[in-house]
């Protein structure tokens, strides 16, 4: 059986009857569980968005939704819900599986402007860019055929104190293979030695902070290593 973490709170008819008629619910509770052939191994009353949580586990989904339909119905109860759990192992085996599924993203087509070949670039000792696994000779060639995406990343909150770890505070445009390492490009070129600001905190990294969407037909050339496009002047590591 599939253990589920189980959480809700009561109405206020509910609360109103208990006040007049206190009792412990978890008899009640194992009892509606195991009608169906699930276990309640532990139930707490919480003081935060919900009244409850527990630990349940359930023979499957279909019957488990029977049971929080029959608790919906009485109207004495909101917002139960139940969440499958995994172990850690079960995480390990579902991120082995990834590389099996392909997912486009919702409004993008598959067509693109310019053919991308996967590639990825340092500056050489010599100061020229060369291409991961290729050849020195061969690296000016394949530079041009070598298209990533341009990211624009625009700052949302200038508020927050941890924009002393950045020296450029408006928005920017990048050229990286995704947003995660857009968002990397992007503390590299401009951040700053902050003591009281660890590297992880810095606020290009922040998705409440900045805000990161792809340009589909931006006008900056695709084809390349990452690099900082706008503002001019800076460079980050992988570029």
């Amino acid at each position: 059986m599939a253990p589920s973490l189980l959480q809700g709170g009561s109405a206020p008819e509910a609360w109103a009857g208990l006040l007049e008629h206190p009792e412990d619910r978890t008899a009640v509770v194992r009892a509606v569980r195991e009608r169906i052939g699930g276990i309640l191994e532990a139930l707490y009353d919480t003081c935060g968005a919900d009244d409850g949580v527990g630990l349940v586990a359930v023979p499957d989904t279909r019957q488990a939704a029977a049971v929080l339909i029959a608790v919906a119905s009485t109207g004495r109860y909101r917002h139960w819900r139940l969440t499958p759990l995994l172990t850690a192992q079960d995480l390990v085996q579902a991120m082995q599986g990834v590389g099996k599924v392909r997912c486009r993203p919702a409004g993008r087509g598959e067509r693109r402007s310019t053919p991308r070949l996967p590639c990825m670039w340092w500056r050489g000792a010599e100061g020229h860019m060369v291409a991961a696994g290729v050849r020195r000779e061969h690296a000016t060639s394949l530079q041009g055929a070598c298209a990533m995406p341009i990211w624009r990343l625009t700052p949302l909150d200038l508020t927050s104190p941890l924009w002393a770890a950045s020296q450029h505070t408006g928005s920017a445009i990048i050229r990286a293979a995704n947003e995660r390492e857009a968002r990397y490009a992007a503390m590299q070129a401009f951040g700053r030695e902050v003591p009281e600001i660890p590297w992880h905190a810095n606020p290009w990294r922040q998705f409440a902070l900045v805000a990161c969407e792809r340009l589909d037909a931006s006008g900056y050339p695709e084809g390349g290593p990452p690099a900082i496009l706008a503002p001019q002047g800076f460079s980050c590591w992988m570029g």
